[in-house]
């Protein structure tokens, strides 16, 4: 499901003439054009070797583009870097349908 996800992402990212999808480190990180951080969202995309780092590499690439972003992480496989992005004042949000529904955060920035 998870790589589903993330070729959907890259897909759609594609199809806007403004947007663009960068991997950085594990990341697969998105930048839509759109000033809204629900789509331009941080996935893990590779293993993280190390959270704190992984989110501060995440932060500072959306940091230098000065737009807003949200991690979509998974409770038990990111669980790590959900813990990282908390301890770095991230403030973990949920949605209400689709994949969210299990319980996957949406960590908001």
């Amino acid at each position: 499901m998870h790589e589903n996800l993330i070729r959907g992402v890259v897909s759609v990212r594609r199809s806007i003439p403004s947007g663009s999808t960068a991997e950085v480190g594990p990341w697969l990180l998105g930048d839509s054009g759109i000033s809204d951080p629900d789509v331009n969202q941080a996935i893990v995309g590779a293993p993280v070797g190390d959270p704190d780092a992984a989110i501060r590499s995440a932060s500072e690439w959306y940091g230098e583009r000065q737009i807003p972003f949200s991690f979509l992480l998974r409770d038990s496989a990111d669980a790590t870097v959900v813990e990282a992005a908390l301890a770095a004042g991230y403030v973990g949000t949920r949605f209400a349908s689709g994949d969210a529904a299990r319980g996957d955060p949406v960590i908001s920035c």
